[in-house]
């Protein structure tokens, strides 16, 4: 080594060299880690092709950057291959694993494919968009079994044909079930909850026209429905005879009713013409200009009513109550009979429910053994009380049969007649109505 010439020495010389190749080294380092970790950090990529369509057509997924997605189970270890003595070892050929199992979810939920990474961290399938899928943005899915991070996710559009119309609701008010169902099927839409016990749909959801989607449900509720009576339109018979007024109204399923006059062509009717009324309804007519129609009227049905309420549906419709029996009574037959069509003001006569025999006791709150008692005397009293009103009956019929005789007259008893005049001279009317009060009514023979 020589001090003096200010050569180098050959310790400093390679310490530089080695400085050199450091500094090298860490520079080409660099780009590859930051490579890597941007590779760790990306998520991966979805593509759908196409990014929009019809229910029911055909999209293929493309799943990027998926080297990552591990499989559930790690793949069985590769045997080092075997090598005869003396010979080297020959290195196994660099082989890539393929990955982990990748699901393409419609919405995040339904499966519609699935497929394998076969190595170059693109996974790929196909899937047929959901026929139920509606009108708008749905989501696509690529999860990867393995890795959760992995997960990534891309918009499909579900569009509705150029030539697909709305389908317009049905009118099915008034329908029965079957009707109603064929309707709805017919309109392109499908049937939904049906309540109720009826017969006939009364209430439906959506409303008839309303436009809704193709396959969209339609709810419909089914009610009891109460038949109308027929209905007609009243003639006009006015200026007609009465044999023709007759005939033109049974032609209308109508009757003649009261006639007042003594002509014989029509000078005044009621109903009106053109009034809609209840088939079988009787028109009044008259056959004088100074006498208007009498006006008709149909006897409601009064059986089993009490007495206060038939007293008044009477006074609403224009007739009266007969006698005066009491408020709290039952009817049981009624004259003129129900539906029969009476002039304004008739009297219309009632028959009553007979009282009961015994009172029913009050057993609530009572003990068995008290209530048991108390139904015995019930029993008792009522059975004492009907062999009482039977042997009276009798007694009463024997009576009838020993002191009533019918003794016929050699003539026959001229027949009445009834005549009226315009001097309307007054007539004594005698009426026999029942009393109104409680119990029997016996006829009894006294001496005198």
């Amino acid at each position: 080594m020589e001090l003096d010439g200010r050569r180098p020495v050959a310790g400093t010389t390679h310490l530089r060299r080695l400085l050199v190749m450091c500094v090298l080294a860490v520079l080409l380092a660099l780009p590859a880690a930051g490579a890597a970790q941007a590779g760790n950090g990306h998520p991966g990529s979805l593509k759908l092709d196409p990014a929009s369509g019809l229910p029911g057509s055909w999209v293929t997924a493309v799943a990027s950057d998926y080297d990552r997605c591990l499989p559930v189970e790690p793949p069985p270890p590769v045997p080092e291959p075997s090598s005869g003595p003396g010979e080297p070892v020959a290195a196994p050929a660099a082989e890539r694993v393929a990955g982990g199992r990748v699901e393409f979810r419609w919405d995040g939920s339904t499966l519609v494919a699935e497929a394998t990474d076969t190595g170059d961290g693109v996974v790929s399938a196909e899937f047929l968009v959901p026929e139920g899928a509606t009108t708008g943005a749905h989501t696509v899915m690529a999860k990867c079994r393995g890795t959760d991070s992995l997960d990534v996710s891309a918009s499909f559009e579900v569009t509705r044909a150029e030539t697909e119309q709305p389908a317009i609701v049905p009118d099915l008010i008034g329908m029965d079930r079957d009707a109603a169902e064929k309707a709805v099927l017919g309109a392109k839409l499908s049937v939904g909850r049906v309540s109720g016990q009826g017969d006939k749909v009364t209430t439906q959801s959506p409303g008839s026209g309303t436009e809704a989607e193709p396959g969209s449900p339609v709810d419909i509720d089914l009610r009891p429905v109460k038949i109308q009576p027929p209905r007609t339109v009243v003639p006009n018979v006015v200026g007609r005879s009465l044999t023709k007024a007759r005939a033109v109204l049974r032609g209308r399923r109508l009757v003649l009713g009261s006639v007042a006059g003594t002509g014989k062509i029509v000078m005044d009717q009621r109903p009106v013409p053109g009034s809609r009324v209840l088939v079988g309804t009787a028109v009044g007519v008259s056959t004088r200009s100074d006498i208007k129609a009498p006006v008709m009227i149909r006897v409601p049905d009064l059986k089993g009513r009490k007495v206060s309420t038939a007293r008044s549906t009477l006074t609403a419709v224009g007739l009266r109550l007969g006698g005066t029996p009491q408020n709290d009574r039952i009817v049981a037959t009624q004259r003129p009979l129900a539906g029969t069509f009476v002039t304004a003001g008739r009297l219309v006569t009632v028959s009553l429910v007979a009282i009961p025999l015994v009172p029913v006791p009050d057993l609530v709150d009572s003990e068995p053994a008290d209530a048991r008692k108390a139904l015995l005397a019930v029993v008792l009293a009522g059975a004492v009380a009907g062999a009482a009103r039977l042997l009276r009956l009798r007694l009463n019929r024997r009576w009838v049969r020993r002191m009533v005789r019918v003794v016929p007259t050699a003539a026959p008893l001229s027949v009445p007649a009834i005549t009226k005049t315009d001097a309307n001279p007054a007539m004594p009317v005698v009426r026999i109505e029942p009393r109104g009060d409680r119990g029997t009514h016996i006829l009894e023979r006294h001496d005198s």
